[in-house]
């Protein structure tokens, strides 16, 4: 029969409570990883979106100053380009003797997939995304 005084005076918790509690930590967590790694992904896609558009404005200014665009980053004011945490920048010019375009290319693995995120711009400051990570 059932004691209630002695079931009382009895404490703790349950494996039954204890895995539930555990299961909905797990679920919680998850949701809350995915949310966390989309608003990191959105973050460095920002970034490296606006160093492209600060690397053509120099690009157009140079072109001004010089009538060519330039490859060397550190003519742009940018000497460490080349050693950004997610993303590699290299700018490509067309072969000629005095370019007239340029082609800056960032590409990177901003999350731990296998993918690649690629972004373009061009001396129209046209931004365009290759790859999609």
């Amino acid at each position: 029969m059932f004691d209630f005084k002695t079931r009382c005076r009895e404490k703790g918790f349950t494996l039954i409570e204890l895995t539930i509690v555990m299961a909905i930590i797990t679920i919680m967590s998850t949701l809350s990883f995915a949310v966390y790694s989309n608003y990191l992904k959105k973050a460095r896609t920002l970034e490296v979106k606006g160093l492209l558009t600060g690397i053509a404005k120099r690009e157009l200014a140079y072109y001004v100053e010089y009538e060519e665009y330039t490859d060397n980053p550190s003519a742009l004011g940018f000497p460490t380009l080349g050693i950004l945490k997610y993303y590699t920048v290299t700018i490509t010019l067309p072969a000629g003797p005095s370019p007239q375009s340029f082609l800056v290319t960032a590409s990177g693995n901003i999350d731990i997939d296998a993918d690649l995120d690629e972004w373009v711009i061009d001396q129209t400051s046209n931004l365009i995304q290759t790859r999609v990570d």
